[in-house]
């Protein structure tokens, strides 16, 4: 709830896209038909009483994955407030784009996408395998909008950007 307040407090001092307008849309439509299917998932299991087999009842794997959701949580919050108005919808362009180098983005070129995906594995591991699904979901979205994104900063920032992508990972450090 955190991630979603402030992320809706600070979505209007971005600067505009390319476009001029917003898509939220196609954005917030895309998000709640995740939220609709995640919710759809548990009432199923709530409905039939398979808590017992999917719901995870160890208190170790409940507080590693509640650490890692609140890790994907403070990394994305922090991500957004170093990006301040570079911020924008996935794969929404910029007009005048500059390239944000430092907090987590001195390391990992989308820190946001990955803090997402954390705090989603995180929740899959401490509360349930049901939020593998939105999990499978967000993971080939934000990967496809990360390589977007990255045409899109080589296209406005040739050369700086050829030089932040030669010494940062995509997602994970010093993995991908």
């Amino acid at each position: 709830m955190v991630l979603i307040i402030y992320w809706v407090l600070l979505a209007g001092r971005a600067k505009p896209s390319v476009s001029g307008r917003w898509k939220w849309p196609r954005e917030i439509g895309l998000r709640l038909a995740v939220l609709v299917v995640v919710l759809l998932v548990l009432h199923l299991v709530r409905a039939h009483h398979m808590e017992r087999y999917v719901v995870n009842t160890n208190r170790v794997l409940g507080f590693c994955g509640a650490a890692l959701c609140g890790s994907g949580v403070i990394l994305a919050i922090w991500a957004r407030v170093c990006l301040g108005r570079e911020w924008s919808l996935p794969m929404a362009g910029k007009a005048h784009p500059e390239l944000v180098t430092n907090g987590p983005y001195a390391t990992i070129r989308h820190p946001i996408y990955a803090g997402f995906i954390l705090a989603v594995l995180g929740s899959t591991i401490g509360q349930t395998i049901f939020w593998a699904i939105p999990l499978c979901i967000a993971c080939p979205y934000f990967v496809y909008s990360a390589h977007r994104e990255e045409r899109q900063m080589a296209e406005h920032l040739p050369l700086e950007y050829a030089r932040y992508k030669e010494r940062t990972y995509m997602l994970i450090p010093f993995i991908v």
